[in-house]
């Protein structure tokens, strides 16, 4: 069988996954024609592949097939090397991770040896030069962290740029001068090449280094022994969501209110202060194009509305506030995502316009155990990426756990003695890696499943209200149990 490229079985493979080798060498004698006896380099030629994200199941064939050597193929070719007649001898499964009702290994580690001995020397062109297959190699270049939007998800992954080093023998100081043209024709906008070696293909790169080695004379003139060639792509590589905004996934919402008193005179009722809130909520925006963020900062930067300044009903996560006044705008940083620059957050923040007094006391307060809530934050916890590879693509999905931080107010002494013991108990139980209590939690429109409390701290001062005594707050955070996309 054929493997195609970049693929193998059809699991997707990364091109720096890929590494032809020698099994085993021997010099082997063979008569000319004419007379004379030549030695010649022989090699067995073996073939490393790691496939990343395939499940035990899938494991589990290789590693029966390398024990039983049932596994042989005639021809895997990739990148215009070949390895022919060859038989699987090893398969090392590593890192194993439970997601969902699937465990994943991280990285299967498979040899191929071939049975054929071979002297062949294959090479490539590049720009006219003869380039030995063992000059080419491929790397990852500058990586960032990015949450971007798949759908209305969010998902968090790491980026990188794609590197490619060349390395051409036997080149004069006219190559050398041609390729530093090259290097510093434009360093602001620097030409882009597309070109494929190695059979896999470096999209819009640019060269960032020219490297020769030491000169020496010869018949030829002046050459070098070698001369490196660096290549970078220009754009960056892609190999939890709380809702949408305006159709964008949002992420890390922060939900509040201040709160004041003022003094409320009713005929027949007298005077009396009453406690009167705007809600707050703040949140990010993920994977958004880097040009959106241009209305919001100007509706912060435009002093002919401040007095008067635009309104907008929102609801963020079920948490609706009315009159919305965007207060504040947190500009994330930008990458260049498949040629389009993408800001990874933009943080907004909205306030309502109008003080809002509720006569029932609920005002904007959520509750917990019967106990008001002053905030609401959600975030993420153990971030981490699993590999998923099916159909001939390999994908990198972010996982974490979710974590809720609340705020809870004017709570009786002994309630938090009960809340700090039951945030001990859990990190006691996960200390031994055991299942700590876990309970659903719900909060504006937002459902938590299996979570446990993983710390009670108390703030503020003691007082007495009537004979029970109460501490000013107390803040609850609390991490979810399973692993979500």
């Amino acid at each position: 069988m054929v493997v195609s490229l970049l693929t193998f079985d059809n699991f997707a493979l990364l091109p720096e996954s890929i590494n032809f080798g020698e099994a085993e060498t021997r010099e082997i004698p063979k008569q000319v024609e004419g007379g004379g006896l030549y030695r010649i380099k022989a090699f067995r030629a073996n073939l490393s592949l790691a496939i990343q994200g395939v499940n035990d199941i899938e494991a589990a064939y290789y590693i029966g097939a390398a024990q039983n050597l049932s596994d042989l193929r005639d021809r895997i070719t990739y990148g215009g090397k070949t390895i022919t007649n060859c038989y699987l001898v090893s398969a090392a499964p590593k890192g194993f991770m439970s997601v969902g009702d699937r465990t994943n290994v991280d990285t299967l580690e498979l040899v191929y040896e071939s049975r054929d001995w071979s002297n062949q020397i294959v090479q490539e062109i590049f720009q006219g030069f003869t380039i030995d297959l063992d000059g080419i190699k491929y790397t990852d270049g500058e990586s960032v962290s990015v949450q971007y939007a798949d759908g209305a998800i969010v998902r968090t992954a790491t980026i990188k740029k794609r590197k490619l080093s060349i390395t051409i023998k036997g080149s004069t100081p006219q190559d050398y001068s041609y390729f530093l043209n090259i290097l510093y024709a434009n360093p602001v906008n620097p030409p882009k090449e597309t070109f494929t070696l190695g059979g896999i293909t470096l999209k819009d790169a640019i060269l960032t280094s020219v490297v020769p080695s030491a000169a020496i004379n010869s018949s030829f003139g002046v050459i070098s022994d070698t001369l490196t060639l660096e290549y970078e792509s220009r754009d960056y590589d892609v190999p939890y969501s709380q809702g949408t905004f305006q159709g964008y996934p949002i992420a890390n919402i922060s939900i509040g209110a201040d709160t004041k008193v003022f003094a409320l005179n009713q005929p027949g009722i007298g005077r009396r202060d009453v406690t009167v809130y705007k809600r707050k909520a703040s949140f990010n925006l993920i994977g958004t194009p880097a040009s959106l963020a241009l209305g919001y900062v100007q509706i912060i930067d435009d002093t002919s509305s401040a007095l008067y300044p635009p309104l907008k009903d929102i609801t963020i996560a079920g948490y609706r506030i009315t009159d919305a006044v965007l207060t504040n705008v947190v500009l994330g940083e930008t990458v260049f995502l498949a040629g389009q620059e993408i800001r990874s957050t933009l943080q907004l923040e909205y306030t309502s316009r109008y003080w809002s007094y509720d006569p029932t006391g609920g005002g904007a307060a959520n509750f917990f155990d019967g106990y008001e809530i002053d905030s609401v934050s959600f975030g993420e916890v153990d971030g981490n990426t699993v590999q998923l590879n099916f159909n001939g693509s390999l994908r990198s999905l972010a996982i974490a756990r979710t974590s809720i931080t609340f705020t809870l107010v004017g709570v009786k002494a002994d309630s938090v003695t009960s809340y700090r013991s039951v945030a001990a108990a859990s990190r006691g139980v996960l200390l031994y890696g055991g299942i700590p209590t876990l309970r659903n939690l719900n909060f504006l429109g937002v459902t938590l499943n299996n979570c446990y409390l993983i710390n009670a701290s108390a703030s503020g001062k003691e007082y007495l209200f009537g004979s029970e005594k109460h501490v000013d707050s107390l803040s609850l955070i609390y991490e979810s149990f399973d692993w979500d996309y």
